[in-house]
């Protein structure tokens, strides 16, 4: 009994006399742990990084916006410049007309996002090959006519603004309405026409009349390749876009196209002015086409639609470009904005000698053919 007693003692005493010994070693741990540097940041000086860096960006957007505004202009420019390019290579290549149709914008007429390939099909002779027609003034109401031999003619194919050229040559006549084999046609202005007066109910008169072989050409329709979407913020500018350097812009109505010959040149340009009343809608082309690529926030009429100073009208803004297309060759170019006399505020429908003037010398400019290409 007095060995275990004593046996137990030592061990408690072991244990005692252990304990200090283990506890100086974890805390001799502990102290080294604590005394390593710290790695993170403390809550204050994690604010003060996030205040400069909000002071740094606030400085550079004001920098960068202007450039990046600039390269927007700028690949929109290329975009147009190769589109347009590629609808003449590809009249040359299939031996019919190409063109390019400028779709306005639902929300702003005045200005156009997207672009699309128009082609122009087979004309239209008739269904066989002694389809006729024969042209005739009514003497009731004097308008111009044409009539279809009946068996051999298909009006489905033929759409209002269609072109009629009789014994292929002379006059292109607008078709202005269609009804049954009777086509009603505009003439070219101050055109001679050497057509009989006839009753359309005399069927002897007209029978009478001489037969002519005829070809229609066909409206351009949309070809089956993906639209050119411009960057967001670009636009062509319609309001300045337009034909050589005196006044002649691109009208409000319906979406214009410029169309390229299987030559290489620009064969026509569509307006839509009114193809069911003046057939005004198809014409060979005035001079120099110019497209004025533009910020869709700086289309308008006046200055003062804008209040705030730091939207720049387009015509004023010397970061835009002007794609031109001219006439003979079909080339394809683009030319800065250059630096015009100043705009006085008045609407474009009605636009006073200054405006006029300013718009002129930005196109003549433009007609020098000093190509950036668009970059």
């Amino acid at each position: 009994m007095a060995h275990a007693a004593v046996s137990r003692s030592r061990v408690a005493g072991s244990r005692t006399e252990r304990t200090p010994a283990g506890c100086a070693l974890l805390s001799a741990i502990g102290y080294r742990l604590s005394a390593r540097p710290r790695s993170g940041l403390t809550l204050i000086e994690l604010l003060v990084v996030i205040v400069l860096l909000l002071i740094l960006t606030a400085v550079a957007i004001p920098v960068l916006a202007p450039n990046v505004e600039q390269r927007r202009i700028r690949e929109a420019a290329r975009l147009v410049n190769t589109f347009l390019s590629g609808a003449r290579t590809r009249a040359m290549a299939i031996g019919r007309p190409v063109g390019v149709q400028f779709e306005r914008l639902a929300s702003n007429p005045n200005a156009s996002m997207v672009l699309t390939y128009v082609e122009v099909p087979e004309s239209y002779s008739g269904e066989t090959l002694d389809a006729t027609c024969t042209m005739f003034f009514n003497s009731t109401d004097g308008k111009l006519y044409a009539r279809m031999s009946a068996a051999t003619f298909s009006a489905s194919l033929l759409r209002v603004g269609d072109l009629l050229k009789v014994d292929y040559q002379g006059y292109l006549y607008v078709i202005r309405t269609i009804s049954g084999t009777d086509l009603e046609l505009v003439a070219p202005l101050n055109a001679v026409l050497p057509w009989a007066r006839v009753d359309p109910g005399n069927a002897a008169a007209l029978n009478a009349l001489p037969k002519f072989p005829y070809q229609v050409i066909r409206q351009p329709i949309k070809a089956g390749d993906a639209p050119l979407q411009l960057p967001e913020g670009a636009v062509v500018d319609m309001r300045l876009s337009g034909e050589g350097n005196s006044w002649i812009h691109i009208n409000q109505t319906n979406s214009p196209m410029i169309l390229f010959s299987p030559g290489g040149a620009v064969q026509a340009v569509f307006y839509f002015d009114d193809p069911a009343g003046t057939g005004g809608n198809y014409r060979g082309p005035r001079g120099p086409i110019h497209l004025h690529i533009g910020r869709s926030d700086g289309v308008g009429a006046r200055d003062t639609d804008f209040p705030d100073a730091k939207i720049l009208w387009n015509l004023r803004d010397m970061n835009n470009l002007w794609v031109s297309v001219g006439v003979q060759a079909g080339v394809v170019s683009t030319t800065e904005n250059a630096r015009v006399t100043a705009v006085a505020n008045t609407i474009l429908s009605a636009p006073d000698s200054t405006f006029q003037t300013a718009v002129g010398e930005a196109r003549a400019i433009a007609a020098t053919f000093q190509s950036t290409g668009g970059r």
